[in-house]
């Protein structure tokens, strides 16, 4: 852990410094000194520290200007921040509470404090990274799960039954199965289209796509109740229940409203979806869906509720996130966790909302409401309308004594502030985690003496939990002596502050909290759909176009066996098909192993499973298996191979599958000539194994360029220059994480080297 201490007077910045590095504090710490905030900058944009402590009255910029260009930077605003000053006057206090710092401690210094409150300051910042840690790694693997099975599952589908089908063909099964083949192909490849076409909607949607496609598109949408009822159709065609009961209740009059036809029917069939397929889990009776009608104040609202499974209250806020999958290990069939983030981005785009009510067990409703249409304010059709432009915030409040709660939840009712205050509250600290357990709060505000569990019991029950840990929390509290105070610092409390107060001090530093926690909070978000949106960007542009090719053979396959067309036809369009489903299988293990690199899955499943390879000739000798026989008649091999070559350490899988890529792409960009010549040749130096990978050909210049640029950029355009860039991509990743070196040439013919250290045991 690094702390910086920054203060003007040398003998008490050295003293500081000699206290910090001799007393255990739990951590081993890395101390940084300066003199003044300009030059606490200075340190700080070296490295960020663990901790600031810095005096407040110091030459060129002074401790309150230096916390708050601190709280400027997004890299920095996370980071505790102790003020360690004289001045001890009352205002001087809350000045500085005010400007962004955690604690306030005046001189003399009360060292044994000092010691305490750093130690509580350090431990939890190391908490909340650790959990960061773990949040971070469990996203990883949830969105490759929900890849792996989302896009494996309906690509077994349509490559079991292709090949069921070519058995058929040729005799090896009844030729009435022929449909039943075919429709597994459809499903397949049906399953597939709504998956990436949720994809590219998504990416339509963050890159300002879907907003320009909004505003050539939209239209007054005079019956709002034909979109419903063309979803309700749909959701049902694709519905695997056989037992759905759904109701819609038309009314008399609807108002008119503004929008995209086609973006509103995939907002109403994603959410009819969803209550149909979580209506039908483990249920004996029908799965019931409800829809109704009506025009409220500014905006039509529609209903759907069914008698489903429900979603705890925890839940709500979470179930719009792109992947978000609530308790998937329960229920294993609830898609990609795209629909509803693809909803509420259409639903966004109108100006409106999708706000769901629900508890565990009980069913959901979720209500899209959307603005009324008036033609006079046609231009005005992204409306925003929200506690007249404020902030919600949620706040629970702890206090056994009901006046005063009552009295300070009236007070935030009514008070002039940035935020609009959601109010909970409890007597005590057992009911304040009751409503934690159910609600996402933003703020915390309680008493300590109360009954049952008093204020600290209920500060170490929330800082314990790794889902509060980062709740700011403020004692409002009778109990002004100063060992009271210190024990709340102590304890890990955001602010303390002692009854009676004045309501304007108190909402200021409410402010200020707020103010922290969800800039914090924004940036994690951000960081989090950094994550996810590099993930979509991987997805191949044109990977409908295999998926498409399937699907339009196996139509025209059904058409030909119903005709009683020649073996000789069938046999083509069956080609048609293997060809195809090679090329999506392809597209698809590609998008995913880029995710699993993306997310640094490859890496760790490196640390836990790479070993010494011994047998290295033998893999390569294995590296053209991939050959049909038709490949094998225009493809000639030579292997120049020492045998045995030098141990290296790494996976043998991963190695397999790199040098099988690496043959892949030759015979890919290989020029057009009656046979591809490709020599398979390997060097070893002191230290490398060298396996090229030699052309009989020079490529043209354009093609060379392409895989250059592919091995030296790692951006997205790349990327998409071919369809063998996916492969490059991956090969170079995964001989890096080997401590490898993959590399192209053109000259005196092409050729593609893999440079692999040789393994050697250290003593």
């Amino acid at each position: 852990m690094t702390i910086l201490v920054v203060e003007d007077d040398r003998a008490m910045r050295e003293g500081i410094c000699d206290l910090l590095q001799v007393y255990d504090i739990g951590f081993e710490i890395n101390i940084v000194s300066a003199d003044n905030g300009r030059s606490g900058l200075n340190a700080l944009s070296q490295k960020s520290p663990d901790l600031v402590i810095s005096d407040i009255m110091m030459p060129h910029m002074d401790g309150i200007e230096f916390v708050q260009e601190v709280r400027r930077h997004t890299e920095w605003v996370e980071i505790p921040f102790i003020f360690l000053t004289a001045l001890g006057g009352e205002e001087d206090v809350l000045k500085g509470r005010l400007s962004g710092a955690d604690l306030y401690l005046t001189k003399p210094i009360d060292t044994k404090l000092l010691l305490e409150l750093v130690q509580t300051q350090l431990t939890r910042t190391f908490q909340i990274k650790h959990q960061r840690r773990i949040e971070k790694t469990n996203l990883q693997k949830s969105i490759l799960q929900l890849l792996n099975h989302e896009f494996r599952t309906p690509l077994t589908y349509v490559s079991a039954y292709s090949e069921m089908l070519a058995d058929s063909i040729q005799g090896q099964h009844d030729p009435q199965d022929f449909h039943a083949y075919l429709h597994g192909i459809q499903a397949g490849c049906l399953r597939l289209t709504r998956l990436v076409e949720s994809f590219i909607k998504i990416i339509e949607l963050r890159t300002g796509e879907a907003q320009d496609n909004f505003k050539r598109h939209a239209q007054p949408i005079e019956n709002i109740i034909s979109l419903v009822e063309e979803a309700m159709s749909a959701a049902l065609r694709y519905s695997v229940s056989q037992t759905v009961r759904l109701n819609l209740t038309k009314p008399l009059h609807i108002s008119p409203t503004f929008g995209d036809r086609i973006s509103l029917i995939t907002v109403f069939k994603e959410i009819i979806e969803n209550a149909v397929k979580f209506a039908s889990i483990y249920r004996d009776k029908a799965a019931l869906i409800n829809i109704t009608f009506a025009s409220q104040e500014n905006f039509v609202a529609i209903s759907i509720e069914d008698n489903g499974i429900g979603i705890p209250p925890e839940a709500h806020a979470r179930i719009f996130d792109l992947f978000y999958q609530h308790d998937r290990d329960f229920i294993e069939q609830q898609g990609a966790g795209i629909g509803l983030s693809v909803a509420r981005g259409i639903m966004n785009l109108h100006g409106g909302s999708i706000e769901v009510k629900s508890e565990g067990g009980k069913g959901s409703t979720f209500t899209v409401k959307l603005p009324i249409y008036y033609p006079e304010a046609e231009s005005q059709t992204l409306a925003t309308v929200s506690n007249n432009g404020r902030i919600p915030a949620k706040i629970l409040i702890v206090e056994d004594d009901i006046n005063l709660l009552m009295g300070l939840s009236d007070l935030l009712s009514i008070v002039d502030s940035k935020y609009h205050f959601e109010v909970f509250s409890a007597q005590d600290g057992k009911k304040g985690l009751e409503i934690l357990e159910n609600h996402t709060l933003d703020l915390i505000l309680t008493d300590i003496l109360m009954p049952v569990m008093d204020g600290f019991s209920f500060l170490e029950q929330v800082r314990q939990n790794p889902k509060w840990i980062e709740i700011p929390i403020i004692f409002l509290t009778a109990l002004n002596d100063i060992n009271d105070q210190n024990r709340g610092w102590r304890s890990g409390v955001s602010e303390y502050i002692t009854k009676p107060y004045r309501a304007d001090t108190l909402v200021s530093l409410m402010e200020k909290q707020l103010d922290r926690y969800f800039k914090v909070q924004g940036i994690l978000e951000e960081n989090f759909e950094t994550l996810k949106r590099n993930i979509l960007n991987l997805l191949p542009k044109n990977i409908q176009s295999p998926i498409t090719s399937v699907s339009y053979y196996s139509n025209e396959l059904a058409v030909s066996i119903n005709a009683a067309k020649t073996d000789a036809a069938l046999k083509t369009i069956l080609q048609g098909i293997r060809k195809s489903n090679i090329g999506l299988t392809n597209q698809i293990e590609d998008f995913i192993t880029l995710a699993e690199q993306q997310t640094n899955e490859t890496a760790n499943h490196y640390q836990l499973n790479a070993k010494p390879i011994a047998k290295l000739a033998d893999i390569i000798h294995q590296v053209p298996q991939f050959l049909t026989p038709q490949q094998t008649e225009t493809v000639k091999l030579e292997y120049l191979i020492e045998n045995p070559l030098p141990t290296i350490f790494g996976l043998e899988n991963i190695i397999h599958n790199c040098l099988q890529r690496i043959l892949r792409v030759c015979l890919q960009c290989y020029p057009p000539a009656q046979f591809k010549e490709i020599q398979i040749q390997t060097q070893v130096n002191a230290t490398e194994i060298l396996i090229n990978f030699n052309l009989n050909a020079n490529l043209i210049k354009e093609e060379a360029q392409r895989i250059q640029d592919i091995l030296s950029k790692f951006d997205l355009a790349t990327l998409q220059l071919t369809t063998y860039a996916a492969s490059l991509r991956i090969t170079s990743g995964n001989i890096t994480l080997h401590n490898g070196r993959f590399f192209f040439s053109n000259q005196p013919q092409a050729h593609f080297t893999v440079a692999l250290p040789i393994y050697k045991l250290h003593p």
